[in-house]
């Protein structure tokens, strides 16, 4: 049984809802729209490109249609889509449980898990992943949970034959924890995350914890009362 609402809207401008299968493709499209992978990891990582890691964020093994589908139908999960004239420019996956955080000193079975946040396309709309962690903090409350934890990466380094260190946060959606109410609580243990076989990508990942009831007041402050305001 589905712990999560089927349906939620705000606003005029930005429909925010659970995604389902007729999702599937443009969700997998926005992944692939921000992965990092062998093609583009020099340019990302580039300290210089006004486009890299630190300023722009990005996704490692972007999930593909068959994954969306398995979390689509998974109980445990929900995706928040938000939409534009019925295009979808963000999404929230977030669940009930997550692998990066079993075995950590966070694991928390009262917090609820954001996975991704991806917001891809949005032109001149602002505050897309503001709206989509109100919604998914106020589902989540309403099916008991206080709290949320969130992992955000910084790369300490990749290795493409030749070890290159460089220490960069994701520091785009770092920044848009904290405005939201995010809290740094600590780190987990170093992990290398593979891209393929001849690059791999060493991961330090900040823990940022979401008290509900704080973080709704700080995000409705931001985002305004959303059925009379346009969020341009």
């Amino acid at each position: 049984m589905k712990i999560f609402s089927s349906k939620i809207i705000r606003g005029a401008s930005v429909v925010i809802e659970t995604a389902d299968v007729r999702d599937i493709g443009r969700l997998a499209e926005m992944y692939r729209s921000v992965n990092i992978n062998k093609s583009n990891y020099k340019l990302r990582f580039d300290p210089k490109n006004k486009q890299n890691f630190r300023n722009s964020g990005g996704i490692f093994n972007a999930l593909s249609e068959t994954d969306i589908a398995k979390i689509l139908s998974d109980d445990d999960s929900c995706i928040l889509t938000a939409k534009h004239n019925g295009k979808i420019i963000g999404l929230l996956w977030f669940s009930q449980s997550d692998p990066s955080f079993l075995n950590s000193g966070f694991n928390d079975e009262n917090a609820i898990n954001f996975r991704d946040v991806v917001v891809a396309g949005a032109g001149n709309l602002k505050r897309i992943s503001h709206l989509l962690l109100y919604e998914a903090i106020t589902i989540s409350e309403l099916s008991g949970y206080e709290r949320s934890l969130s992992e955000i990466y910084k790369v300490m380094y990749y290795d493409d034959g030749y070890r290159n260190d460089i220490g960069m946060l994701n520091e785009r959606s770092f920044n848009s924890a904290l405005s939201a109410g995010g809290r740094l609580i600590g780190e987990l243990s170093p992990k290398i995350v593979s891209i393929c076989s001849d690059l791999k990508i060493g991961v330090l990942s900040q823990v940022l914890v979401f008290e509900h009831k704080a973080a709704i007041k700080i995000i409705r402050e931001k985002i305004g009362e959303l059925y009379d305001e346009e969020i341009y």
